[in-house]
Parts: C-alpha cells; structure tokens; sequence
C-alpha cells in the first residue's frame, strides 16, 4: 500500500458537527476521518457518476485508509493534538526549536465564528416559532482582531491528513487531482464547507509512525506519543485523555441506519501501556479510526 499526505486550503468556512447545547449547534476543531472520506465519496458520486451499488462500494472501500485530517498555518505542520496538563485539549505549534500549545479556547477565540439561523416552515416559507439557534464554524482565517497573534499563520488555513491506496494514486482510477474541490460538514449548500486540494506527497516511514501506522495500516504503539486517530477501547488499555462514543450512519437509505458504534480514545490522548503489542494487527486504520479488523464488516455509511 502507498501512503500519501494530502493538503486542502480551506476556501469557505466549515462546521464539523460535535455537539448540540441547547440552541447552540458547536463546531469540532478537526476533521475526523469519516467526514472527509464521506466528502471524497460525494465528490466521485456527484462527478464522475456513480451510482451503481456495486461501483459505490468500490469506491468506498478504496478510500477508507485516510486518517483524521489537522488545521495546519503553513500548509506543512499540522497543529498536532494533545492534552496539557490541566486535561485541557490543544494543540502543539513547532516553531523551529520551539514548541507552543494552543488550548481549545485559544483557538475557538481565534477561528471559530458563529451566527443566528431560524429553521423555516416550508410551506409558509416564514420562521418557525421558536426556531432560532447558533451555528458555529471555522474560519479560513483568524478573526481580524486576531491575526498578529499568530505570527506562524500563512494565507489561509489548511488541513492535512493521510490517504493509503493499494494500487497508488497514480493507477488507481479513483484519481485525487490537484484543484479537486470538496465539500464538508454542515450546511453546504448555503456557501460553507469548501477544501481544495493543493498538495499530494507520497510518504513513508518516520511519517507513518508518527501518525501510528505501518505501511499496511496496522495500528503501530509508540510511546508517550499523543494520537491522532481514534483508537477503539478496551479494558486492558490504559491511557491518559478521554473517550467518545462514535456512531456510523448511513443516510443513503430511506431512513439513517446505524451501521456501527463503540468507545473511541479520541486524538490527543496517550496510550500508557503496550499490553496489546502483539495484536497490533488486528487494529486496522478504517476513516480515521483505529479498529480491530471485521473482514464481514467493511462497508460503512457517509
């Protein structure tokens, strides 16, 4: 298999779903592996038309070695997770010898913006009673009252993240081109959610490990090294940082149907022990997850 680092400029403002408080619908701070195979998948369907089951499935299986996707400033250095020592989420800045971290909070105040929306009645075409809610999203850019804050900060920001392919993107006729526009996360069709491609680098190596993998997509432990996918949990593992409860949808049907659920360690976490060393095979990279590989289950939903 042939790893590749893909880099995508963030053209509009996006919104990863996370949570729902209240009247707040609040942005994840990275892309996990899901959206964006979801969004690649969308890309071929709406482009290249697909739509035959058995093509779909293909493709879907041909894309699910991709990791979760980072902000990056520069278009070279994601922001990389981690925990500090407060439990709080950040994430690490390299700048040359020197390293920072950015809290959560730093980088909401920084790059997440969010407005008023009302749902509307479709048949009156007028705000529903009650309706209103916030919407967050990221910015392509800090906020104006932000940008000398940040000196490592570029044009705009990026998101960089791996894609392996058995044949190589080269021969593989699921093709990702420069200039390739994708679209993620919510309310796209209302001028959010638009990456572009701009880089594509084969790597191999040291730059697999730091993301966990070996060259097949087996789960590799390393440690004291914060992840940067979501690892599925067991009781024999012990780590420092937190869990998430993932669910798969699939919205392809009539009705979504859940295809799969479970415990995640989420990226940013430490793994203490190598009591599962020797089964690190069994722990295959599937969009941005870490899970023990079910050969009768590898299709799942966008």
């Amino acid at each position: 298999m042939k790893w590749y680092k893909l880099v995508f400029k963030q053209n509009q403002p996006i919104h990863i779903g996370k949570f729902n408080w209240g009247v707040v619908s609040e942005t994840e701070i990275f892309i996990p592996g899901q959206t964006i195979w979801g969004a690649i998948v969308n890309y071929y369907i709406m482009n290249e038309g697909i739509s035959s089951e058995d093509k779909l499935d293909k493709l879907k299986e041909a894309l699910k070695n991709i990791t979760n996707f980072f902000p990056s400033f520069n278009g070279i250095n994601i922001l990389e997770p981690v925990y500090n020592k407060y439990g709080e989420f950040a994430y690490k800045i390299k700048e040359e010898e020197n390293e920072k971290l950015l809290t959560e909070d730093r980088f909401r105040l920084y790059f997440v913006d969010a407005e008023f929306k009302t749902s509307i009645d479709p048949f009156s075409l007028t705000a529903k009673e009650e309706k209103l809610y916030e919407f967050e999203y990221i910015l392509p850019a800090p906020k104006r009252e932000f940008k000398e804050k940040i000196k490592e900060f570029n044009e705009s920001l990026y998101w960089i993240g791996l894609l392996g392919q058995d044949n190589g993107l080269k021969d593989d006729k699921y093709l990702l081109k420069k200039g390739m526009k994708i679209y993620v996360g919510g309310d796209v069709r209302y001028g959010f959610g638009e990456l572009e491609l701009v880089h594509i680098t084969e790597v191999k190596g040291d730059e697999l490990k730091r993301w966990h993998l070996d060259k097949k997509g087996n789960f590799i432990f390393q440690e004291s090294t914060p992840l940067l996918n979501f690892v599925e949990f067991k009781n024999s593992i012990k780590f420092s940082g937190k869990l998430k409860l993932i669910v798969e949808m699939d919205f392809l049907q009539n009705e979504p149907v859940v295809m799969d659920a479970g415990y995640y360690i989420i990226p940013g976490s430490i793994i203490k022990n190598n009591k599962n060393s020797k089964n690190n095979s069994k722990y295959k990279l599937n969009k941005g997850k870490f899970k023990k590989d079910n050969k009768d289950n590898q299709q799942s939903a966008i």
